[in-house]
């Protein structure tokens, strides 16, 4: 499900077409509150924060940068008492800033593991969807950035967050997601100090 920013007709950035399109062919819902000649503005994502933080059960924040508009949303889903996760990350990296802060107000609790967050979230997996070994799988030319990672890791040498955005050229904002996405389903593992092992 995705909240818009603007109405149905509109999708912002342009570049989200595709993505869209895709939430549509998996029975998934584009939602909006805005009408067809409403104008996009920066308010109406501050707005729209309220409604992603009604919707959801619990709310994970992977990065942020200070003031950044997921931090709208934390206090959104702190009002309406939904559970609040943070990613910590470096003090140095922009997009960890928010995070870091947010777990120090006690706004988010601090992400140490997935186990220890599937646990907090109560969720009721099936051994089968986290396996302690997972191959490689064939990932679609979408995920030409999650293969990437995959083939650079070593099982000889964990990997830091700052050796894998050198190999691979991606910056760590945009790293951080692929990484813990790759963790939740198994493909690889995070040691402590954020170093990374390949899991199969």
């Amino acid at each position: 499900m995705a909240v818009m920013a603007q109405s149905l007709d509109k999708i912002y950035p342009a570049s989200n077409k595709n993505l869209a399109n895709r939430i549509l062919e998996n029975d998934g819902a584009l939602i909006s509150e805005y009408c067809t000649f409403d104008n996009v503005s920066r308010e109406n994502f501050l707005q729209r924060n309220r409604i992603i933080a009604g919707l959801s059960q619990h709310l994970i924040v992977v990065e942020t940068a200070f003031g950044g508009g997921s931090v709208t949303t934390v206090s959104y889903a702190n009002a309406y008492n939904r559970d609040v996760f943070a990613l910590p990350g470096k003090i140095t990296d922009q997009y960890s800033q928010g995070c870091n802060q947010l777990i120090a107000e006690n706004k988010a609790e601090s992400i140490v593991n997935i186990k220890s967050l599937i646990d907090n979230l109560n969720l009721s997996v099936q051994p089968e969807l986290f396996p302690e070994k997972m191959p490689i799988v064939k990932l679609n030319p979408e995920r030409k950035e999650h293969q990437q990672i995959l083939d650079i890791l070593d099982h000889q040498k964990a990997l830091s967050l700052d050796e894998i955005a050198d190999k691979t050229k991606i910056q760590h904002h945009k790293l951080l997601p692929i990484l813990l996405d790759l963790e939740l389903y198994g493909h690889i593992k995070c040691l402590s100090g954020r170093q990374y092992l390949p899991n199969y």
